[in-house]
């Protein structure tokens, strides 16, 4: 069970992620601000919940959480913690309402590198047994079975041919390095900026979903939008040695009901770099950004300090980055194609 508290209308999302790498949202779009209780309900799970709890039902038994709280600024950093440190969870047989449970005692397990070895397999075979066959998925499973991974086989490496090691082998090579290829591939374009609308929701769709699950996460598109770039106009990747301006005409600033941001990481690691006015992002919610007479607003991505202090200025690292914008309960004008965001330009070309 886990418990939400009234955040009097401030943007909140947990993110319920099954080990397909599907996931349900509880939050603001989903379920309200009100404070509530919500179950966390597996498959194979049978009985009467308390009355006032709202059930999220998981496909797996195992899963996990990732939970997002709106911080305005500085300012409001203590009453954002405040509201993060009122959320709770207990197990059904523990609950009692408003009656938050003692810290569990620390857990701690043993780091696992499990594409490094042919115990991927053995985690692989243990998973599927307990996972339930999707539907259209009865022959892909009976051909794992085959080979001794699937729900009904038990993977034995110590019983492994000479052969059938060197082929499982070569399989975690080969298969990290076509996930790894499948990170890189083009997704669809909207003024240079790559927007993936199909995130959360798979299907049959094994690559797009393992190129997502290799970076960790991902947000259903209609909770959150991550729009990035890392080519200009002229096709050449983005650099902090150039400057660039980002020009919202008035009346088109990303259309949300949360809230969007821009963020420069550097292309290397795709880490953020820290800089002079810690400002790592810029958006609606930024405080004393400079709109222009018309109503327009024109963001300054560069990572030298420009000399103009009014310029409403993004620092980037210093050399090659990558531009990602976040999309908060995006608009159905974002979902859809009716709303683009503007073109990133070079600002010694800006006549």
């Amino acid at each position: 069970i886990i418990h939400t508290p009234d955040t009097d209308g401030r943007y909140f999302t947990i993110a319920v992620t099954n080990l397909y790498a599907e996931v349900e949202h509880i939050g603001r779009r989903t379920t309200g601000t009100e404070d509530a209780y919500f179950a966390l309900v597996g498959p194979s799970w049978r009985g009467q919940l308390p009355d006032g709890v709202k059930r999220i039902s998981v496909e797996s038994e195992q899963g996990w959480l990732l939970g997002r709280m709106l911080v305005e600024g500085s300012d409001d950093f203590e009453d954002a913690m405040a509201l993060v440190d009122a959320i709770w969870s207990a197990p059904l047989s523990e609950f009692k309402v408003d009656k938050r449970p003692s810290m569990p005692p620390e857990v701690t397990g043993d780091l696992m590198e499990p594409l490094s070895t042919l115990e991927f397999f053995k985690l692989l075979n243990s998973k599927l047994q307990n996972l339930p066959v999707r539907i259209g998925e009865e022959a892909l499973m009976a051909q794992f079975d085959q080979i001794g991974l699937g729900r009904n086989a038990n993977f034995n490496e110590a019983s492994l041919s000479p052969a059938a090691r060197r082929g499982l082998e070569h399989a975690l090579a080969d298969g990290e390095a076509i996930v790894q290829a499948a990170t890189q591939r083009t997704i669809p374009n909207y003024n240079g900026w790559m927007i993936s609308k199909q995130i959360g929701r798979y299907g049959f769709s094994y690559m797009h979903r393992a190129s997502v699950a290799r970076g960790g996460y991902g947000n259903l598109p209609e909770e959150s939008l991550y729009p990035a770039m890392v080519f200009d106009a002229n096709g050449d990747l983005l650099d902090g040695d150039q400057s660039y301006e980002l020009h919202f005409p008035a009346g088109q600033m990303p259309p949300v009901e949360g809230f969007w941001s821009l963020s420069a990481y550097r292309l290397s690691d795709l880490q953020l770099e820290a800089n002079d006015i810690e400002r790592f992002s810029i958006g609606d919610r930024t405080q004393g950004l400079s709109y222009n007479p018309d109503g327009s607003i024109t963001l300054t991505l560069q990572h030298a300090a420009p000399t103009d202090e009014a310029l409403n200025w993004l620092p980037v690292p210093a050399g090659k980055f990558m531009l990602v914008m976040r999309l908060y309960e995006p608009s159905a004008a974002a979902l859809g194609d009716d709303y683009l965001l503007p073109k990133l330009r070079k600002s010694d070309s800006l006549p």
